[in-house]
């Protein structure tokens, strides 16, 4: 437990070390999810500013008006970075990137 404790408070979520002494692991758990999923929330907000900005400074140079019109989520889609591809997909991606290596490689 003393160890699970250790990497607990090297972790930073908490700042007390006899709050980690008084929950038991489920509570720890459950409070590192929420600061988890909360860091992710502050994230995407960051995100969308961002690309809100990004998008309007865009948007105001636009050479025709028949451009299309960016949006934040251009900028940073959102998709779960987990999504799972096939051996191939990710096997033409690592031949794609070899060979945009060797192209700047020979220059």
């Amino acid at each position: 437990m003393y160890e699970y404790a250790d990497q607990v408070m090297t972790s930073g979520v908490f700042d007390d070390p006899r709050l980690v002494y008084d929950l038991t692991p489920d509570e720890i758990s459950a409070t590192i999810k929420g600061k988890n999923a909360r860091e992710k929330e502050l994230q995407r907000a960051e995100n969308i500013r961002i690309g809100t900005i990004c998008a309007g400074i865009y948007n105001q140079h636009r050479s025709k008006p028949s451009a299309k019109i960016w949006k934040w989520s251009d900028f940073f889609p959102e998709r779960d970075l987990r999504e799972k591809r096939s051996d191939e997909e990710l096997q033409e991606r690592a031949t794609k990137i070899m060979e945009m290596f060797n192209r700047g490689m020979s220059k």
